[in-house]
């Protein structure tokens, strides 16, 4: 026997009141007294309603949907900024769409493409630097917000990130303070722009120390964990190694990590260590590493706000929201007396 589905108009008779009040509070549109609101929700609740977002849809002419294409999913980062995205979409009576793109810009190309042909209301992408020209071009036509990483001209929407260049400069100079001048640095990729924005903040903090960087100490990683343990290989494999290992990202830092712990190095007393981006859980790790705090959920909740105000307003002035990054203190770096 087929079941009767339930129907906004069952829930308005249960719950004593118009259609169109139970549609405000189920898309939560517009104000309801709270006392009518609770009973709304009673009703929705016993009864077994589930909103068809579907017909919604089709009412409005919108998705309701909003799609999240970023590089690396598993990367705490990432998905905590998911979670902080997500929660001022659903506040908006939006769902959203995840995409993890393994920084390959076909796979990138075909998210992009899927996310147009479901007819999403807007995207929160994580460009993958390869596929800059596409991005700058959907932009015209869909409300789009860049996530950490810009491209150069062209793109008609919002940016939100962090400051990369004095949040990296910061933990040059934490470097220097613990009297280290052997520096070795893995960098990120030269094609997205925290690569650049990061390693010219670090660097430029050193010159100004009178600090040189020299090419053979640097190495440079595709923000994914195993560059960083071939980073720090190469590195500690030098005939002068560094006292002090950076990396510029957290997946790069795990990498790194890693590679010294299986070389039974002791941190800091035989090597110093310091990362930019949050390594996750880090309490749970054998040492507590200095790191540059990303502030993932503040970029996130950033991210969700932007998107729906551009939904809103198509033609809003574009905007560059830039969260701090701040340096937190572990226990991974020696003071070398000079």
């Amino acid at each position: 026997m087929e079941t009767k589905r339930v129907t906004i108009h069952d829930v308005a008779k249960a719950a004593g009141v118009s259609i169109a009040t139970v549609s405000r509070v189920v898309n939560n549109t517009s104000t309801v007294e709270p006392e009518t609101a609770a009973r709304v929700r009673r009703a929705v609740k016993q009864i077994g309603y589930i909103p068809d977002p579907l017909a919604r849809g089709m009412r409005s002419n919108k998705s309701y949907a909003v799609g999240y294409i970023v590089s690396d999913i598993s990367n705490g980062h990432f998905t905590v900024a998911a979670k902080a995205v997500e929660d001022e979409l659903e506040r908006a009576g939006y769902s959203l769409i995840v995409c993890s793109t393994d920084g390959d810009a076909r796979k990138e190309e075909r998210q992009l493409r899927l996310l147009v042909s479901k007819k999403v209301d807007g995207i929160i992408i994580n460009v993958s630097g390869d596929n800059d020209a596409m991005v700058a071009e959907l932009s015209k036509r869909v409300p789009m917000v860049l996530f950490s990483r810009q491209i150069d001209g062209g793109f008609n929407g919002d940016y939100v990130g962090n400051d990369n260049f004095n949040g990296a400069g910061e933990l040059a100079r934490h470097v220097l303070e613990y009297g280290h001048r052997r520096i070795g640095l893995i960098r990120g990729p030269e094609n997205i722009s925290t690569g650049p924005e990061r390693y010219n903040g670090f660097v430029s903090v050193l010159a100004a120390a009178g600090v040189s960087l020299p090419p053979e100490m640097v190495f440079t990683g595709d923000y994914y964990n195993e560059s960083g343990r071939e980073g720090a290989r190469t590195l500690l494999s030098r005939p002068d190694p560094p006292t002090i290992l950076v990396a510029m990202n957290n997946a790069m830092s795990l990498g790194a990590l890693g590679y010294i712990k299986e070389q039974a190095l002791r941190i800091p007393d035989e090597v110093s260590f310091a990362g930019y981006g949050d390594i996750f859980n880090r309490d749970l790790l054998y040492i507590n590493p200095t790191m540059v705090s990303q502030d993932a959920g503040r970029v996130g909740k950033l991210a969700g706000e932007l998107i729906l105000r551009r939904i809103a307003d198509k033609g809003a002035t574009p905007m560059n929201a830039l969260v701090p990054s701040e340096l937190r203190m572990g226990n991974s770096v020696r003071r070398i007396n000079i």
